[in-house]
């Protein structure tokens, strides 16, 4: 048996040659006979392990099974029983550096699994290639020379509690000891020899404050009357709007979602009514017949939002960098509130108050269905937490022609179909839940 090691030991280097390369092509028919040579590659080096083996005395058969993307290999050799001693079953090696990071690994030591015998109790447990191995029964698994130290202080049949990693998390499980087996079939399965995507889990949950920053095309409308009105006008390289947004995994790359966001601006000025005015007939009781101007405080609210539902598709290009393509469907509104005040009101007097040009106000509304196309990249920084970009266009459309003062669902005469069209994007930070 000790022969028969050294022969694999020796013959371990050009194995690992084989299963580590990567094989390209231009087309689907250079990729096909570049997988034959593969294979037959594999097939010989089996071919002369067997040779060395059976002139040891040792009975080894090598196959190789599998589809375009995983190639099989499987040894059956034949063995005495080595007694009555634990048996796991699996195929192990020291972490590398390398392993971690792809792993996302928290600790600095513990065994990878490589593979898992077939019907060993490892398989039966449900362990596989590239879990970690990081405690038996409270000792901790430093490295490979440990692990066997601890799994030989062990009889078959026993129980202990493991803990590994697997997936990205931590767990526990009670582990029963095998016995070997008098004839011991071992298979050993290559990770992705041969693979056009690696296989990474799509995160279950993602949240995201979304502070857009929105250049509406239409703002011409909304500034022409703030600024007949005496306020300052918007922004027309666009405002920021404060929002948030949240999806969850439904399968396949596929999120479904929420997201809501809004803008909110506040204006004051002062203003000075002239009573000598012919187009102003009707003044405040203490000003009538009277040539004197008086002055008023005009106040300006001007409102915007936009809310509903989003539908994503993710491309898992690597953990670490994730693309998406969407649309968000839903309803938002404008709305710009005036009012106007001398700062006097009188409890008996109100009604003649509001009538006059002095303490009045008005308020008007533009509704719209949305569809807004979007696309974003997320750039992850922790295994929970990364930077996402978005772009995205709202295409906005009302139902009803022109704005509406509210108090009475009026249409403003003259009123311009004001659109909610424009460019909106944002930058922040990103929170992702159970990879």
């Amino acid at each position: 048996m000790k022969k028969l090691l050294i022969v694999l030991m020796i013959s371990l280097f050009p194995l690992v040659w084989l299963l580590s390369a990567t094989i390209t092509a231009d087309s689907p028919d250079e990729i096909e006979e570049k997988m034959e040579a593969f294979g037959e590659k594999v097939e010989a080096f089996g071919e002369r392990v067997g040779e060395k083996a059976e002139m040891l005395g040792e009975n080894i058969e090598f196959a190789i099974d599998g589809d375009d993307e995983t190639r099989i290999i499987t040894v059956n050799s034949t063995t005495e029983s080595a007694g009555e001693r634990a048996y796991m079953g699996v195929y192990y090696e020291n972490l590398t550096l390398n392993k971690v990071r792809e792993l996302d690994y928290p600790y600095n030591y513990g065994v990878l699994i490589t593979g898992t015998g077939a019907s060993s109790p490892a398989h039966q447990h449900g362990l596989a290639a590239d879990d970690v191995l990081i405690e038996i029964d409270g000792k901790k698994c430093i490295d490979k020379d440990k692990f066997v130290k601890i799994i030989q202080s062990y009889m078959p049949d026993q129980t202990v509690p493991i803990k590994y990693f697997s997936y990205g998390e931590e767990k526990v499980m009670n582990f029963t000891f095998g016995r070997r087996p008098e004839k011991k079939v071992t298979t050993t399965t290559t990770k992705s020899v041969i693979t056009s995507e690696k296989r990474l889990d799509y995160p279950s949950l993602e949240f995201m404050y979304t502070p857009y920053w929105y250049m509406m095309d239409d703002i011409e409308d909304v500034n022409d009357v703030i600024g007949k009105m005496g306020f300052d006008k918007l922004d027309e390289d666009g405002v920021f709007y404060n929002g948030f947004t949240g999806r969850i995994h439904v399968g396949k790359g596929f999120y479904l979602g929420a997201m809501g966001t809004s803008y909110k601006i506040n204006r004051k000025v002062g203003h000075l009514i002239s009573t000598s005015d012919s187009s102003n007939p009707i003044q405040p009781d203490e000003y009538k017949d009277s040539t004197k101007d008086f002055s008023v405080t005009r106040r300006m609210e001007f409102k915007s939002n936009w809310w509903g539902i989003t539908i994503d598709k993710k491309f898992m290009l690597a953990k670490w960098i994730q693309p998406t393509l969407g649309i968000a469907l839903g309803s938002g509104n404008q709305t710009l509130n005036f009012t106007q005040t001398n700062g006097v009101y009188n409890w008996n007097d109100l009604d003649n108050q509001f009538d006059s040009d002095s303490n009045n106000a008005m308020k008007m509304k533009r509704s719209y269905y949305i569809a807004r196309p979007k696309a974003d990249l997320y750039i992850g920084i922790l295994s929970w937490l990364g930077i996402r970009a978005e772009g995205s266009y709202l295409i906005g459309y009302s139902s009803e022609p022109g704005w509406k003062e509210t108090s009475g669902n009026f249409i403003i005469d003259n009123s311009p179909e004001t659109t909610m069209n424009g460019y909106a994007f944002t930058v922040g930070p990103w929170i992702s839940f159970g990879f």
